[in-house]
């Protein structure tokens, strides 16, 4: 666990701090600088463009690390792998222009009522569907090098800093809304040329041609696994998306916005699971290839226990503080509209916290020969995602696509605990589990305890101090991680260590 704990560790950290400066944006910026309908467009484009970007990758995000080993020889330019890679989106990319050229006025038109903004802005979708895909396969290609902190940098805080930037330009007369959008696109492109110089740097850029190694054999191995890599990355693309896609497609832009906010805030909860995966891909496959059990549920355990930690820690850390974080909100005339999100943020957040329970049981299946399994089941999460949003949706709201998101989880999630104890017989759970369960029920009705204090920041501070003490302080003293309770002692002994030098 020592290389993803580094990684993973230094990703989260990157990313939480792209949260801090998403959490101003998103309160302080976009509710202040946009309208909830210019807010709403703006999201259904990113929304839009991550639930096809599966299409236009055409599965090779799923190979970029799968078949890495094949071609792995520095001396050789890993035998033209990276331009094998690229040629993909590129072909992808056109295929869609043509797409979008024949439908009218666009390609977002298809799916949301066309509205002014959407006959007039929704054409920025397909160059920034271009941008977004060679950014995705330099992020995968950097992984194969264990490389997973940089490329975060770019992908999260590169978007957090330079997205508020444009909707601010906009709010004081410097660039109309179409130049906002015209940003927003070229900040992208700005992402991907930054994937280059670093994977430059890495010495890893070998754009030559040599394709000695593809054949026949190889060609059809990879052909099938990127056909069940379109479906499972659709899938995957989808379930995080459809919700806020399927809100503004069906009761409009402006409660595309407000569901925006609780969307952003769980997100923060599921940072620690992205980061597990985005580093443990060629691990996972290493211990498959070795068929060492112990290092499998070993990984299966840990990544349960400490994501199911840190999950509901943010959880409950959240919700304590919700009233007084929409409070926060400038009282422009839009603050009323957001803040009947609140209830969203507890259904959206419990659904990353089950999902983070389960552990790394895709990574398992993914990169082991039941590989195709994992794909079925994204694709029927997906499925059942877009129908329960479809009925839900119409009936309880935003409420309504939150709970649809719980429940695809909550299936999707149990299906692949099963498949990994009946087939391989590998489960996450132990006892540890319950008592951290009860650890947050007790940490949280203690916190309830406590009176308002009449200033939001003033309880934020307050409330999310003594709820961390509790809760890390049990954690560490009652040993539930071994591995966090190894990094609270050494970090205990470095601090002592200061103080008596």
């Amino acid at each position: 666990m020592g290389i993803i704990q580094r990684q993973g560790i230094k990703q989260s950290l990157i990313t939480y701090f792209g949260v801090l400066i998403g959490a101003v944006n998103v309160i302080l910026i976009y509710t202040s600088t946009l309208t909830p309908d210019e807010y709403g467009l703006i999201q259904v484009m990113l929304s839009t463009s991550k639930i096809v970007l599966p299409f236009v990758l055409l599965g090779s995000q799923s190979m970029i690390v799968r078949f890495f080993p094949r071609f792995d020889d520095s001396a050789r330019g890993h035998n033209g792998y990276l331009l094998f890679l690229l040629l993909i989106p590129t072909i992808g990319v056109f295929i869609l222009y043509l797409v979008d050229w024949w439908v009218q006025p666009n390609l977002i038109s298809l799916f949301f009522e066309p509205t002014p903004l959407i006959e007039m802005y929704g054409a920025y979708l397909i160059p920034l569907l271009l941008f977004l895909a060679y950014a995705q396969v330099f992020t995968r290609y950097e992984m194969n090098f264990h490389r997973i902190a940089i490329p975060a940098i770019f992908n999260d805080l590169f978007v957090k800093i330079g997205l508020p930037l444009c909707c601010i330009a906009y709010y004081f007369g410097w660039l109309d809304f179409e130049g906002a959008l015209i940003g927003i696109v070229l900040l992208h492109l700005v992402i991907l040329l930054a994937h280059i110089i670093y994977t430059k740097k890495l010495g890893q850029l070998f754009l030559k041609p040599n394709f000695s190694r593809i054949n026949k054999p190889l060609i059809k191995e990879m052909g099938t696994y990127a056909g069940f890599g379109v479906l499972g990355n659709l899938g995957s693309a989808i379930v995080p998306q459809i919700d806020t896609f399927m809100v503004g497609s069906l009761i409009g832009l402006s409660s595309a916005a407000i569901y925006t906010i609780p969307n952003f805030v769980t997100n923060v909860i599921d940072i620690p699971r992205k980061a597990l995966a985005n580093i443990s891909g060629p691990i996972i496959t290493k211990a498959w290839e070795e068929n060492d059990r112990e290092e499998l549920q070993g990984l299966y355990s840990k990544s349960s226990i400490n994501q199911f930690i840190v999950g509901l820690f943010m959880l409950i850390g959240l919700w304590i503080s919700i009233d007084d974080l929409y409070a926060l909100i400038p009282n422009n005339g839009n603050k009323e509209i957001y803040e009947t999100g609140k209830t969203v943020v507890l259904i959206l957040g419990a659904s990353k916290v089950f999902d983070m329970l389960t552990g790394m049981n895709s990574e398992l299946i993914m990169y082991s020969k039941y590989f195709r399994i994992n794909f079925y089941a994204i694709f029927v999460l997906a499925g059942v995602a877009i129908l329960l949003n479809y009925i839900l949706i119409p009936i309880y709201g935003i409420d309504g696509a939150a709970y649809a998101t719980l429940i695809s989880f909550a299936i999707f999630n149990l299906l692949k605990f099963l498949f990994l104890l009946f087939k391989e017989n590998l489960q996450p759970f132990s006892l540890k589990t319950i008592w951290v369960a009860l650890l947050g029920l007790v940490s949280y009705l203690l916190i309830c305890l406590m009176p308002d204090l009449g200033n939001p920041i003033l309880n934020i501070l307050i409330r999310s101090s003594l709820f961390t003490i509790i809760y890390v302080l049990a954690v560490w003293q009652w040993r539930l991680s071994p591995e966090l309770s190894n990094m609270a002692d050494d970090a205990w002994t470095r601090i002592k260590g200061f103080f008596n030098s």
